[in-house]
């Protein structure tokens, strides 16, 4: 019986190493979650676990625990919050910000996210939009206004 489990996970530990040798898929590993300037001595100077992941994820891990910090600041506990396309921001003048994949988002702050392709999108409750040439965080009111919002992120293909 050990013997079938130690197969068991030497053969699924296999599969799990052969799945990331994949050129998508690994490029996908290393740039979202193995990413970024790994350092052991920089680790080890900077022990804090907040300091170690604002280091290896960068930008988007800080914008996205800041996204999360209003809504504890608001006390807002069932939020989804709907991503806008990196074309749409592209497009209105915004290019110094990334979207990142509703799962990573989820990953950084343990707050569920969603593209407007997405199949449970009409669960959104906040978005980023732009308004008056900035980038804002904001409530979605009504299904009309996540109806709206939803068409118009639709319009564009979500990337990365």
């Amino acid at each position: 019986m050990a013997r079938k489990k130690l197969n068991l996970f030497l053969i699924s530990l296999l599969s799990i190493m052969l799945f990331f040798t994949i050129p998508f898929y690994n490029k996908w590993l290393n740039r979202n979650i193995l990413g970024g300037n790994i350092s052991f001595i920089s680790q080890f100077n900077h022990l804090d676990l907040e300091e170690r992941k604002e280091s290896r994820y960068q930008y988007n891990y800080v914008a996205s625990k800041f996204l999360v910090s209003l809504l504890v600041k608001d006390h807002v506990s069932n939020a989804v919050i709907l991503l806008p396309p990196v074309a749409y921001l592209k497009e209105n003048g915004i290019k110094d910000i990334i979207s990142i994949e509703p799962a990573v988002f989820y990953y950084y702050t343990g707050v569920p996210a969603v593209w407007a392709s997405s199949p449970n999108a009409e669960t959104a409750n906040w978005t980023l939009t732009i308004m008056d040439n900035k980038l804002k965080f904001r409530r979605i009111e009504n299904r009309d206004d996540l109806n709206k919002l939803l068409a118009m992120y639709k319009q564009y293909k979500p990337a990365l």
